[in-house]
């Protein structure tokens, strides 16, 4: 999903929510879907919180590079 934070902004929080709810967690041959999510807005809260809340044991890499 791209524009979370403007998706988030906008009020659509139960639309995601819904539409993640839709996605299969488990396949027939057991195999768990596995998520990952990209973001230039990781550090905005609101998408941080929403992460946390529909993935399973979400990582955190950050490629921000800080230049002196």
């Amino acid at each position: 999903m791209d524009e979370v934070d403007g998706l988030l902004q906008q009020g659509n929080l139960q639309l995601i929510t819904r539409l993640h709810d839709k996605i299969p967690r488990m396949f027939d041959d057991g195999v768990r879907l596995q998520m990952v999510a990209c973001s230039a807005t990781l550090h905005n809260f609101d998408v941080k919180k929403l992460a946390e809340k529909i993935m399973y044991f979400p990582n955190w890499v950050d490629l921000k590079v800080n230049v002196v």
